[in-house]
């Protein structure tokens, strides 16, 4: 009974705006997700807009958190891939780089491109083996680096020394989690299920 008021209620129911911190309280389950616009670190312009039909993904790690956030993600995301070969699946992650001194960024911007190519070719693999063909009309994955805190500050984090992470469907915020949440990854796909299995 419980999940299926749940399962209800999740049926019922971030790209940059101009006027970010008008939404200051919106990142938590069940708010809307205002479009996000953004250039990820390939240089392309990114619109939520876009994948708002899109089972969206946005993380948001730091150096420190960053393996601990790929390790679930290379478990997590074959797994839902899987669960629901129908649904599109969009990972918008940001890398909170804050910490680079200004004159650093161009040079330390080209290291993480070259790192995300590489990553993804590594990625493809890793989810080719686990019987997950990653087509891009089904699969997206955007990086996108944090400079200034502007997106601390959108996404509402002091820090990303724990991962965090947002699941998102046509424009509302269905779940949030963080690093150090227990039972992650069952968490995170009992979401999903409830998000997209047939109502019961």
């Amino acid at each position: 009974m419980v999940q299926r008021v749940r399962r209800v209620l999740i049926a019922s129911l971030i790209g940059l705006g101009f006027h970010t911190s008008t939404w200051a309280a919106g990142l938590e389950a069940g708010r809307p997700l205002p479009e996000l616009q953004f250039t990820n670190v390939q240089g392309e312009r990114v619109d939520s807009n876009q994948y708002a039909d899109w089972v969206q993904i946005f993380t948001f790690a730091d150096q420190k958190s960053s393996t601990d956030l790929i390790n679930w993600m290379d478990e997590a995301g074959p797994k839902a891939m899987l669960r629901y070969p129908e649904a599109r699946f969009a990972f918008l992650s940001f890398a909170d780089v804050t910490a680079v001194p200004e004159m650093f960024r161009t040079l330390v911007a080209t290291a993480i491109a070259e790192v995300d190519k590489r990553s993804r070719k590594k990625m493809l693999e890793s989810y080719q083996q686990r019987g997950v063909a990653l087509d891009p009309n089904r699969a997206a994955f955007h990086l996108t680096p944090d400079w200034d805190g502007t997106w601390l500050n959108t996404f509402q984090i002091e820090d990303a020394h724990l991962f965090y992470c947002w699941l998102v469907y046509q424009g509302r915020v269905i779940a949030r989690y963080q690093g150090d949440s227990p039972d992650l990854q069952a968490q995170f796909l009992s979401d999903l299920d409830l998000l997209l299995s047939p109502v019961k």
